[in-house]
């Protein structure tokens, strides 16, 4: 399922008491002051006003004008309120266009200027355009994920507005800081703080920030996944700022909407509720289109970006996959252009099964491999971004000293043509001032290229110098995964030890790296044996990590907790694996998923009891000349917003039965002719067509086949398949 993003809306501070949308008269007015030929303190109050004015009626591009002409008048008047406020306007005209560096930094230029307006004693003469400034500044930290960092910048200006007595700037904060306690899925203390929001911004008769409180409670309750409760005041919010005409706050409730009905819709095909899901996913079409023509018409560029993403996604729902397509590449150029990695994981994963859907396996591999790339550098240990940054900062050094280098010989070529130029004017001169002059240029260049060669002798000693540093991280980075590869296989029974139950049996297992996300389990337990294998989040040094969470909380639900039924040892494990993550304090969604089989008596005189139960991944198992297939519950062993328990299914014992556990790493894998996925239904047709062969050439013919089929491609997953016959 696609996870599309909400809007949380974060008030910007405005600085001004007057209404922010002029009255015609009034707007007249200042416009004939702001075309006037003077330039003082009254002209560049006039042009903020109007720059304000042009903001609030989405009109961003003039909004950026007028705060630039007001920065421009009020700097030569060292007019500091002036240029505090106008540097304030720009950094929220360019927010709403989309370019939050360049937000930050005209934000960043307004704190100098009001953090200089003190008195003797130190205190702030200008606290409100400080606090206001702040306020923005943690708007753009909110923005970037940085909400720790927002919550300290927000609790500053909120000890200033309420020294203020500042009712609009105290409920401004109390949003601001529920929407950060939000981002950090505090979800009592986000509720606490904008129901305050909302109570001060009721008494106040505020319309256009009562539909923004309202919007962001909906949130609140979206991210507890009470999903109609947030659907319901979405619709309140937006019908108060439809009455209000607010275009850009229409768009974003309309987004949150669009993105709600497509949750809906996507849990209600989960559950099999094929007319439910189609609604709603009709609805998000609707109120998807509805805010891309706003957000167009506005230049709005994170509304563009959340509504064609959602018509993308939801049209490949649909299989609408042309307009699918369209959607989605518009998508991913927006959120490339943004940087928003996460945004630009999900469109390349959408894609890909837009690719495959359609027959076209190798776009489909291509797209997948982007998708990974992306997944592993969000996903990826802080020591491997750091040698990254290293080898970055390595190259960038090495490259800026070459840089240096050339140029200087640059100089000394133009130097000495120069100098040879004085030579021919002033040759008439006389022999003493040329010889003067001859003299002065060949020490001259002789104190350059002494230097220069010190420079380089410097320079290259440091590029070596880093050069070793980064070898010898990479070194420790590679034996912390050989370490971490010793500790995943260590949970891992060899097949020769299963063979000692199972003489006709076997495991074939290609972690895509070192280490692996995939791991199979054997345990032999009070004359049970309990088989799986299992596919944890991620792969490589992040999956092996969730493997062992995985893999120890199966063991002590099976030896602490004395489970035997596979249903209910799948239960305990989630349980565990879910009080492991939350001791992050964060709603962490790692897990797995797994088909795990259990044969109990085994070797015993009774009867032996096989049972089953699957998270996700199925089983299969061949018997009297056929493949069947036990269908797995479709939730993970892991933090999920509709879990319910594990169902176990008893499987009736017979000879020469051939069981096979897998994940979907072989399935997946993308090869062949035309480069496509190899897919379950040709893993199970050649199952099928070995299954009288002994496991030993079956697990031969598989091996054979994967990397026939993957050829010079990469691997993308890691593979775990296993085979035993009863």
């Amino acid at each position: 399922m696609l996870r599309l993003c909400l809007f949380i809306f974060f008030f910007s501070f405005f600085l001004c008491d007057y209404s922010q949308k002029l009255k015609p008269q009034t707007l007249d007015s200042l416009l004939k002051i702001s075309e006037s030929n003077k330039k003082d303190t009254g002209v560049v109050t006039a042009l903020n006003r109007l720059s304000v004015h042009y903001r609030f009626i989405s009109e961003f591009s003039k909004s950026l004008v007028y705060a630039k002409r007001a920065n421009e008048y009020a700097k030569p008047l060292n007019f500091k309120n002036g240029i505090g406020f106008s540097y304030n306007n720009i950094g929220i005209a360019y927010k709403y266009m989309g370019d939050y560096s360049k937000a930050l930094d005209s934000y960043g230029f307004a704190l100098k200027v009001y953090e200089k307006m003190k008195n003797d004693s130190g205190v702030y003469l200008e606290k409100k355009g400080l606090s206001a400034t702040l306020i923005n500044i943690g708007n753009v930290y909110s923005y970037w994920g940085n909400n720790s960092q927002a919550l300290d910048v927000f609790f500053r200006a909120l000890t200033m507005r309420e020294e203020l007595k500042d009712s609009s700037g105290i409920s401004a904060l109390y949003n601001n800081i529920g929407s950060s306690y939000d981002h950090l899925k505090d979800f009592d203390k986000a509720l606490d703080y904008h129901f305050k929001a909302l109570d001060l911004r009721k008494k106040m008769h505020d319309s256009i920030f009562i539909a923004a409180s309202i919007q962001n409670i909906g949130n609140c309750y979206y991210h507890q996944k009470k999903y109609e409760k947030a659907v319901a005041f979405y619709l309140e919010s937006l019908v108060l700022r439809k009455g209000l005409n607010d275009l850009a706050g229409t768009a974003l409730t309309l987004n949150n909407l669009a993105s709600s009905s497509a949750t809906i819709a996507d849990i209600a095909r989960e559950e099999g509720n094929d007319i439910k899901a189609k609604e709603h996913h009709l609805k998000a079409i609707d109120y998807a289109e509805q805010a891309l023509s706003i957000c167009r018409e506005v230049n709005d560029k994170s509304g563009i970006g959340s509504a064609i993403l959602t018509l993308g996604a939801t049209n490949l729902s649909l299989k609408n996959y042309a307009t699918a397509e369209k959607y989605l590449n518009e998508a991913l150029e927006l959120f490339k252009g943004t940087g928003y990695k996460e945004r630009i994981m999900e469109t390349y994963l959408a894609l890909s099964d837009l690719k495959n859907n359609t027959g076209k396996g190798t776009e489909a591999y291509t797209y997948y491999k982007k998708y990974i790339v992306y997944r592993d550098s969000i996903t990826n240990e802080e020591n491997t971004k750091n040698s990254i940054r290293a080898e970055m900062k390595f190259d960038f050094d090495k490259k800026q000293t070459e840089q240096a280098l050339e140029q200087k010989r640059k100089d000394e070529v133009s130097e000495h043509e120069l100098a040879q130029q004085k030579i021919i004017t002033y040759a008439t001169v006389g022999g003493a001032i040329l010889v003067l002059i001859l003299l002065g240029v060949a020490y001259r260049g002789y104190r350059e290229k002494k230097k220069a060669n010190t420079e380089i002798i410097l320079q290259k000693e440091i590029i070596e110098e880093k050069a070793h540093e980064i070898a010898e991280r990479q070194k420790e980075i590679l034996d912390s995964i050989n370490y971490a590869q010793r500790l995943q296989l260590a949970i891992l029974s060899t097949p020769e030890e299963i063979k000692k139950y199972f003489p006709d049996s076997f495991v074939l297992y290609k972690p895509k790296d070192i280490v692996a996300g995939d791991f199979y389990f054997f345990e032999v337990y009070k004359s049970t044996v309990f088989f799986a294998a299992a596919d944890c989040t991620g792969h490589g040094v992040p999956g092996a990590l969730v493997s062992i969470v995985c893999a120890n909380a199966l063991s002590r639900a099976i030896k602490e907790f004395n489970l035997v039924a596979p249903g209910q040892i799948l239960d305990k494990t989630r349980d565990l694996v879910v009080e492991t993550f939350k001791k992050s304090g964060k709603d962490v969604k790692d897990g797995m998923d797994i088909s795990f089989l259990t044969i109990e008596n085994f070797n015993e005189k009774l009867p032996a009891k096989i049972s089953w139960a699957g998270a996700n991944n199925p089983l299969w198992f061949f018997s009297e000349g056929k493949m069947n297939e036990i269908k797995a519950d479709k939730q993970p062993v892991g933090l999920y917003d509709h879990f319910k328990n594990f169902n176990t299914v008893q499987i009736e014992p017979k000879t020469k039965q051939s069981f096979y556990l897998f994940t979907d790493g072989f399935a997946d894998q993308f090869g062949g002719p035309k480069g496509k996925k190899f897919k379950y239904r040709q893993l199970n047709d050649l199952l099928v067509s070995s299954a009288e062969k002994s496991m030993q050439t079956q697990s031969e013919i598989l091996a054979t086949t994967f990397e026939s089929w993957k050829g010079s491609l990469e691997q993308i997953d890691d593979v775990c398949v296993i085979g035993f016959r009863s």
